[in-house]
C-alpha cells in the first residue's frame, strides 16, 4: 500500500520590530515558511508557534497575494514599514541594524563608522605613546617574568586592560596594578567573570600612567611565562611590550595540554585546558580570574609540569649498564 503523498502548506509570516536608530515600529516580512505533512494535529501545533502568519494552500495563492500588493496592504493595516538593513564593524564586533527609513539607516552608519574610527585611533595613539616611554628600574635577579591580565573583553583590538600582574621565578611580587580604562565605560560580561567593576577601578591610574612601570618588569626578564601567552601579548602590544629575538616564551597552557589534553583530530594537536582545570589537576587552590592569583597559579603549574617531565625522562632514559671497577 502506497503512503499518502504529503500535503504542502505555505504561509507568509512577519515579525514586529523597532528601528535601531529612532525606535519607530517596523513590520519585518520574512520569507515563506513551509510545512509538509498530513498530520492535522501537528499542523495545528505548527500554526500555534507562528501565530502572525498568512495562510496559503498553494504557491499560486501566495503569488497572487504578492502581485496584488498584499504585503503593502499588511504594512498599511499595521501602520508599519518594511525595514532597511545595514551592517558595520565596530572594533571587532559586526553589528546588524534595522531601520524604518533610509535617513535613519545613513545616520546609524555614520555613527558606527565614527565609533570604529575612535577605537582604531585610540589604540594606534596608545602604542605610539607607549613606545616613547622609557622603562623604570626593576630588580629581578631570577630573569623570569610570570604574568597575567584581566581585561574588559576577549579581543585586544577593542578592549582594555583592567588588571596586570607579574611575579618572578621565585613567586615574589613584581607587579600588581588595577587599571582605569580610558575608552570603555562598562564591561558587564567580563565583570561577571573577573568581578572587577567600574567602581573598583574609577580611582586607579590609566594604562598611560603605568606604561613605564609595566615595561620595566618585562624588560627585567629574559624568560616570559604565561597561561595562553597569545591572549595577553595581544593586549601588551598596544602598550609597546612585545618579545624580541632573545626572549624565551613559555606557554604553560600548551605544556599542560601535552601531558593532560585529549587529542583533537580536527586540529591535529592536544586540546587546550583552562587554567582552573590545570590547577585542579595538581591540587592547587586559588582565586581564579584575579591576575595576581592566576600568575602564581601559572608558576606553580609550570614547576609541577617541569618536575613530571624530569621524572618521565629519567624513567624512559636508555639503560646504562654499570661498569665494574
Amino acid at each position: 500500500m502506497n503512503e499518502e503523498k504529503s500535503k504542502y502548506q505555505l504561509y507568509y509570516y512577519w515579525n514586529h520590530g523597532m528601528c535601531d536608530q529612532c525606535g519607530a515600529p517596523i513590520l519585518i516580512l520574512n520569507e515563506a515558511l513551509s510545512y509538509e505533512g498530513n498530520d492535522q494535529q501537528e499542523l495545528q501545533a505548527f500554526l500555534a508557534e507562528h501565530t502572525e502568519c498568512r495562510y496559503f494552500s498553494n504557491k499560486d495563492e501566495q503569488k497572487i497575494f504578492e502581485e496584488n500588493g498584499g504585503c503593502k496592504k499588511l504594512e498599511e493595516t499595521y501602520n508599519y514599514r518594511s525595514p532597511y538593513w545595514a551592517m558595520r564593524f565596530v572594533g571587532s564586533k559586526s553589528l546588524l541594524g534595522q531601520f524604518c527609513c533610509s535617513a535613519c539607516k545613513e545616520k546609524w552608519i555614520r555613527e558606527r563608522e565614527a565609533d570604529h574610527l575612535k577605537i582604531y585611533t585610540y589604540f594606534c595613539e596608545l602604542r605610539e605613546y607607549a613606545l616613547k616611554v622609557d622603562p623604570e628600574p626593576c630588580d629581578n635577579p631570577s630573569g623570569i617574568v610570570v604574568f597575567d591580565l584581566e581585561t574588559t573583553g576577549l579581543n585586544s583590538n577593542d578592549n582594555e586592560i583592567l588588571q596586570v600582574s607579574a611575579v618572578d621565578g621565585n613567586g615574589d611580587l613584581l607587579l600588581n596594578e588595577y587599571v582605569r580604562p580610558e575608552l570603555i565605560r562598562s564591561w558587564p560580561e567580563a565583570e561577571q567573570v573577573n568581578g572587577i567593576t567600574p567602581e573598583r577601578v574609577k580611582s586607579c591610574r590609566t594604562i598611560r600612567e603605568l606604561v613605564g612601570k609595566i615595561k620595566s618588569v618585562f624588560a627585567s626578564g629574559k624568560t616570559w611565562i604565561a597561561y595562553n601567552c597569545d591572549f595577553d601579548l595581544g593586549f601588551l602590544y598596544y602598550i609597546g611590550i612585545e618579545p624580541n629575538a632573545d626572549t624565551e616564551l613559555e606557554d604553560v597552557m600548551l605544556d599542560f595540554a601535552e601531558i593532560c589534553g585529549n587529542y583533537d583530530k580536527r586540529y591535529g594537536t592536544r586540546r587546550w585546558q583552562t587554567l582552573e582545570a590545570a590547577a585542579a589537576r595538581f591540587g592547587y587552590n586559588y582565586k581564579a580570574h584575579d591576575s595576581l592569583e592566576d600568575a602564581r597559579a601559572t608558576l606553580y603549574i609550570r614547576n609541577r609540569i617541569k618536575q613530571e617531565k624530569e621524572i618521565i625522562d629519567e624513567l624512559t632514559a636508555p639503560f646504562q649498564p654499570v661498569k665494574r671497577q
